[in-house]
């Protein structure tokens, strides 16, 4: 059909239609793609401020996350990253876990790219997953902080018309011009306007990938190259076991990551990382002698420890406040009234860092509880010292030490006991004592009766305000005199006394044990072994606190008539006599791990019936007198025992461990539980032989 008055056809008309269609369709897409005009910063004097101070642009952007008192570290750390960013500087942060490290390294990056200090950045991971992860909170920092688009607004409102979706940025267009913004899971291109705002970019990488220098040409034409990164914890647990694996990633950093900028530039930028091995790739970074060209702070959620014993009764009150459901009211009520003795001597790394709304009252008592509810963690996560505190080997609460008693009351031996031995812990003002009972076949204890020579009026007593000494007792007598009559005496009480069953069996004393390693006193004690009437049941000790670079005993070759069984070895002397020499790290975590075995199980290790609730108090406080921690060298790793820094008594504790080493001596056998013990020295244990011997 024809039209008469233009001689148009209905199909020309059509055609005609549908191109006025796309035009008015082309026309509405040009102005959504478009985004002009741009919102004008609300506050310039504001932008201003932030953008020449760092912690300026923290206290306002962020102040959701920055809302407490600033601590000295943090500080430090602003300061340092602000002359990292503006003149050029390689920093590593440790800091502790909370401290706000990550949200720093944020706030860093996206401050470097908005005021113009940097144009390309890249945020380094541990792998490619982390980094993006990091990434992915920029870019909801940039849809979501209102201040941040209220001062740079030629930045973030490009961000906010993509509406989250990266396939918008192809189009996007200012006045008909592209602005070349990218949205990607790897990267972040910033809108380029010219006579606005400069490109910028911020993209991913992996420390395990490969990490190479990248470039892109902004839309004013210059070639930009990598000029700013930010590694965030680029370690593992178990990269940072590996040797090899430490070497290999820091020579990832001080090769392809410096050289991101290319051939004879320089690259600046910092490191958040966490030691969590000592001398893994954290531990070296922060070590300016190794690398030199690195500046590093480690920051400790507390610099010194208070000295107050009472923070050990307040671990325990946390324990049995939340296992009644109170949180951590019974301890926090405990800490108020002794809050001026508990606090003498603490330095914390953030004062305003607690909890209130759990009632905490002092960031140390906050340091406190982290310490207990984090365990071995808390020292490579809050103070960023691994190991200070850490072992494979459980330690049993004091309040539950205490509370581990079975049915027999102080002297009493069990039917079912094969073996009974005593130990001697050889002091200047007192002998200490301890006597215990052992199930040869399953190694289960008991520890039977302890104390210490002279008796003392009270249950509760410390070696240096001990109200009776071995002075008192032994008028006009020296050291080694006062030594030799004590010795004789304990040992006449220990091999005379009647240690008997509900049965009325009587079970003699296998082995006496005396501490023997005190100098010029030795000879003394070797001698009172040789001349007591119990010489044949008598043995001299030597305890060795071997350390995982140590040969352990198990390799220690033999003389004749020398007698080697697990972690010790027994000798002869020069004097005639024997000798025996004990591996103390070993014993101490065999006890440990007694004490965590249920009474009623094979192997346990419990006390005897108190007849008071605080009968135990003083022994349970030597036996957790000493801080395990793991030791690793040479490919051996093993549990090692150091005194607390408070330096408590740890003697009865030395006895009860001892003891266990005499028994094992005697017969008691340990292969048949070695697993359940949970002992962490990790070789092939030494042939088994038989170990019987007569002491």
């Amino acid at each position: 059909m024809v039209n008469v008055a233009d001689g148009t056809t209905a199909n020309d008309s059509y055609q005609r239609h549908k191109e006025l269609a796309r035009r008015r369709q082309a026309i509405l897409s040009m102005e959504g793609r478009d985004i002009y005009p741009l919102p004008k910063c609300k506050n310039p004097l504001l932008r201003e401020s932030v953008s020449k101070s760092f912690r300026r642009f923290c206290e306002v952007v962020f102040t959701k996350s920055f809302y407490l008192e600033w601590s000295n570290d943090h500080l430090e750390i602003i300061d340092r990253i602000e002359k990292s960013v503006r003149y050029g500087d390689l920093f590593a942060i440790a800091m502790p876990r909370g401290s706000g490290k990550t949200t720093i390294g944020i706030a860093a990056v996206i401050w470097a790219t908005l005021c113009g200090y940097r144009r390309y950045v890249v945020l380094i991971g541990a792998n490619h997953n982390k980094a993006s992860k990091l990434l992915q909170s920029i870019k909801t920092i940039f849809q979501t902080n209102e201040t941040l688009a209220d001062l740079f607004p030629e930045v973030c409102y490009p961000i906010k018309r993509l509406e989250g979706k990266g396939n918008k940025a192809i189009g996007q267009t200012y006045q008909g011009r592209q602005t070349h913004i990218q949205w990607t899971g790897k990267s972040i291109t910033f809108a380029g306007i010219s006579g606005i705002c400069k490109q910028s970019t911020i993209e991913v990488a992996g420390l395990q990938g490969e990490v190479r220098g990248g470039q892109f040409v902004s839309t004013d034409g210059e070639v930009i190259r990598p000029d700013f990164f930010i590694l965030d914890d680029p370690q593992t647990d178990q990269t940072a076991s590996n040797k090899n694996q430490n070497e290999k990633r820091l020579a990832l950093i001080n090769g392809s990551v410096l050289g991101l900028a290319g051939p004879d530039k320089t690259i600046t930028g910092f490191a958040l990382v966490t030691v969590i091995k000592p001398d893994d790739m954290a531990d070296q970074l922060l070590d300016h002698k190794k690398f030199p060209t690195w500046q590093g702070k480690r920051g400790k959620m507390v610099y010194q420890w208070p000295k107050s014993e009472l923070w050990e009764k307040y671990a325990d009150l946390v324990r049995e406040s939340k296992a009644l459901g109170k949180g951590y009211q019974l301890a926090t009520e405990f800490y108020k009234k002794n809050r001026v003795e508990m606090d003498s001597g603490a330095v914390v790394g953030w004062v305003q860092r607690f909890r209130k709304e759990l009632g905490e009252l002092s960031a140390i008592q906050c340091a406190w509880n982290h310490r207990i509810e984090y365990k071995e963690q808390f020292w490579p996560e809050f103070q960023n010292e691994p190991n200070e505190e850490f072992s494979e080997v459980e330690i049993i609460s004091q309040s539950d030490l205490e509370e581990k008693t079975n049915g027999f009351d102080r002297g009493v031996i069990p039917h079912e006991a094969d073996i009974l031995t005593s130990f001697i812990d050889v002091q200047g003002k007192l002998l200490y004592w301890v006597v215990t009972a052992w199930r040869s076949s399953d190694f289960t204890g008991w520890i039977v009766d302890y104390g210490s020579w002279p008796e003392q009026p009270s249950k509760y007593y410390t070696l240096s305000k001990a109200s009776r000494t071995l002075s008192d007792k032994y008028k006009g007598a020296g050291l080694e005199g006062r030594i030799r009559a004590g010795l004789f005496d304990v040992i006449d009480m220990l091999g005379n006394r009647k240690f008997t069953s509900l049965a009325g069996n009587i079970l003699p004393m296998k082995a006496i044990g005396i501490d023997a390693a005190w100098g010029e006193v030795t000879s003394t004690i070797q001698s009172v072994a040789l001349e007591h009437p119990f010489t044949a049941n008598i043995m001299p000790c030597f305890g060795r606190g071997l350390r995982a670079k140590d040969k352990p005993i198990a390799a220690w070759g033999t003389k004749p008539g020398e007698t080697k069984g697990d972690n010790w070895i027994v000798r002869k002397n020069e004097h005639g006599g024997r000798h025996m020499i004990i591996e103390t790290n070993y014993w101490k975590s065999f006890m440990h791990s007694r004490l965590n075995i249920a009474i009623g199980d094979k192997g346990s290790l419990s006390l005897f019936r108190p007849k008071s609730r605080t009968e135990h108090k003083m022994i349970a406080e030597h036996i957790l007198a000493e801080n395990p921690k793991n030791d690793e060298a040479n490919g051996r790793k093993m549990t090692i025992f150091e005194l607390k820094s408070n330096k408590p008594d740890n003697h009865l504790g030395d006895g009860v461990s001892n003891c266990a080493a005499l028994a094992s001596a005697c017969g008691a056998k340990l292969q048949e539980v070695r697993q359940s013990a949970r002992l962490v020295e990790r070789r092939s244990p030494a042939p088994r032989r038989k170990t019987s011997i007569k002491i």
